[in-house]
């Protein structure tokens, strides 16, 4: 519903030398993870958790999500977009039946409507960092930050691919 979530999309030109040697583009949507997640932490408190490769969960149920774009260069360098979603202060029953126990926000998790305004500047402020880090190749970091945020390491996961087939390891 209108107000009560948040649906981002940032256009990011990396600088010159990132563009060099790209081998950091795979880590920009863990960076970017990592940088939502800290960022609801720091606006709300709450301890989200990631489910690789693009989900945000509180226990078993989803918060939000997040996507990358790479852009091929058209004239100018690069580009990259990170878009995210997030269910800030949607009441789980305004979610389809289908998606209500697998659903949850942030309003939801902390008891209270959150000020979606300073949400975002908290969210800016902690992706920021992180997509720097990405783009200066500092992996080591994200990775060790990843490994303990992310729920899906070390579990049995299933990827559905297309053509109805899937992929489980």
């Amino acid at each position: 519903a209108p107000g009560t979530s948040l649906c981002v999309s940032l256009l990011l030109r990396p600088p010159g030398e990132a563009l060099r040697d790209r081998s950091w583009l795979p880590w920009v949507p863990l960076a970017a993870a990592l940088g939502l997640a800290a960022g609801i932490t720091r606006g709300s408190a709450l301890q989200a958790h990631l489910k690789w490769p693009n989900d945000l969960l509180f226990g078993a149920e989803k918060v939000g999500g997040l996507l990358c774009e790479n852009l091929p260069a058209s004239g100018q360098s690069p580009a990259l977009i990170v878009g995210f979603g997030l269910n800030v202060n949607s009441p789980r029953q305004d979610f389809p039946p289908e998606l209500q126990s697998l659903s949850t926000s942030l309003a939801e998790q902390a008891g209270r409507p959150l000020d979606r305004h300073r949400l975002l500047a908290d969210i800016l402020n902690e992706l920021e960092p992180r997509l720097d880090a990405a783009s200066r190749a500092d992996l080591a970091s994200l990775r060790a930050a990843y490994r303990h945020s992310c729920t899906t390491l070390g579990k049995r996961v299933r990827v559905d691919l297309a053509e109805s087939r899937s992929v489980e390891g």
